[in-house]
C-alpha cells in the first residue's frame, strides 16, 4: 500500500523544479474559490462512490483506496494530488466511549510538505483526530494552517450507557471541473474546507436530491424533489377547519419561491372584517413587501369575497365581507423571499 502526494519540490538532483508551478498547472480545470491567492476546492475523485470511503470495524478505522486533491492553505501554494492505491486500516484507533456523553472524532487526508509546514516530511497520510465528549458534541478543529488537510468523515462515538454505538458520518466532497455542479453529501461538506465556495457555485446534495446555489453568503435551494410542507403554529384564537383538515403550512420552492396552504377558522365564532394574525411565518421565508391574494371562503351564492395578506413581518392576516361572516378562509399564495 502506497500513499503519496504530488508534486512536491525536487530541490536536489537534476532536474529540479518548483512544485507550485506543477500544482497550479495540474489543477487548472478544478473549481477555484474566492479567497486570496490561487486556491482550488479540495475534493475526492469519484469513480464507483467507494473512493476514500470510511468505515469502522471494532475500534479500527478503514479507508478505501482512492484519489483526491488537497488544497494548500498558503497563498499560491497550490493543490496536491493525493493517491492511495490500497485500503488503509488504522488499527486500534478509536478511543473508548465516554460513560454518559457522545463524542465526535474526524478522519482527514493530511499532506506534509516541509517547505510550508516545517514537518521534515514530503508525504501524505490518513489521520484521525479525537474530539471531546459532550452533551452537545462538535468535531475537533481541523489541522491548523500551514497544514494542508481535507476531511473525509466524522465518527460519532456514543456513550457506554447507550451501547457505545459508533456511526460514520460521510464528509467527502467530490471533485468538480470549474463551472460544473459540485456533488456532495450535503452543502455543509462544501463549506468544511478552509475556504468558502466561489460565487456562484451550484451543488447537488446526494442526501435528498436537492440542487442549491451559493450566492456569496449562503446556500439557496433552487430545486427540492420533496417540496416538504412545514406546518405553522396557530396564533391564539385560530385553528384548522375540519372540513379539509389541512393545517396552515409553508414550503420553499425553486427560485427562492415560497407557497402557503391551509384552511383556517376561529376556535369560536365566525370570521368577520379584518382579522389575524392567524399564523406567523419564519423570518427566512417572509416577503419583502405585503403580498395580497384573493382566496376562497365558506361558500355563499352571493358572497365569496375573501383576501389573505402575507406581510414582511411574517404575519398572515385575512379579510372577508363584514356583512357576511364566514366559517373558514383558505390560505393561498406564492411569493419570493425578502431581498431576492
Amino acid at each position: 500500500m502506497t500513499q503519496t502526494a504530488y508534486p512536491i519540490d525536487a530541490s536536489a538532483g537534476s532536474p529540479s523544479y518548483a512544485a507550485t508551478i506543477g500544482r497550479h498547472a495540474g489543477a487548472a480545470a478544478l473549481s477555484t474559490t474566492n479567497a486570496a491567492g490561487r486556491h482550488v476546492r479540495s475534493g475526492v475523485k469519484r469513480t464507483n462512490g467507494n473512493d476514500l470511503q470510511v468505515s469502522v470495524a471494532g475500534d479500527d478505522v478503514v479507508v478505501q483506496s482512492g484519489f483526491a486533491v488537497v488544497d494548500g492553505p498558503a497563498s499560491f501554494q497550490g493543490a496536491y494530488a493525493y493517491v492511495n492505491d490500497a485500503t488503509v486500516t488504522l488499527a486500534d484507533t478509536i478511543p473508548a466511549s465516554h460513560t454518559t456523553l457522545t463524542r465526535i472524532d474526524s478522519v482527514y487526508v493530511r499532506v506534509y510538505d516541509d517547505l510550508y509546514d516545517s514537518s521534515g516530511q514530503r508525504s501524505a497520510e490518513i489521520i484521525y483526530l479525537v474530539g471531546t465528549a459532550s452533551g452537545s458534541p462538535t468535531p475537533p478543529p481541523p489541522p491548523a494552517p500551514p497544514a494542508a488537510a481535507m476531511k473525509i468523515a466524522d465518527i460519532q462515538v456514543g456513550p457506554v450507557s447507550g451501547g457505545s454505538v459508533i456511526t460514520v458520518l460521510d464528509r467527502r466532497r467530490w471533485l468538480t471541473a470549474q463551472g460544473g455542479i459540485v456533488s456532495c453529501q450535503t452543502v455543509a461538506d462544501v463549506n468544511r474546507g478552509i475556504l468558502d465556495p466561489v460565487t456562484p457555485t451550484l451543488a447537488y446534495e446526494e442526501n435528498g436530491g436537492r440542487v442549491k446555489l451559493w450566492n456569496g453568503s449562503s446556500w439557496q435551494t433552487i430545486y427540492d424533489p420533496s417540496f416538504a410542507w412545514v406546518n405553522l403554529s396557530y396564533e391564539a384564537g385560530y385553528t384548522t377547519d375540519p372540513s379539509t383538515g389541512v393545517q396552515a403550512a409553508y414550503r420553499e420552492e425553486p427560485g427562492a419561491w415560497v407557497s402557503i396552504r391551509g384552511r383556517v377558522r376561529r376556535t369560536s365564532g365566525l370570521l368577520s372584517a379584518s382579522f389575524g394574525p392567524m399564523v406567523i411565518l419564519p423570518a427566512a421565508v417572509r416577503p419583502g413587501a405585503i403580498y395580497a391574494v384573493a382566496v376562497a371562503s365558506t361558500f355563499d351564492e352571493e358572497h365569496m369575497g375573501a383576501r389573505v395578506e402575507i406581510k414582511p413581518t411574517g404575519s398572515v392576516e385575512g379579510w372577508v365581507t363584514t356583512s357576511v361572516p364566514k366559517q373558514w378562509i383558505e390560505l393561498a399564495g406564492r411569493w419570493t423571499k425578502a431581498g431576492l
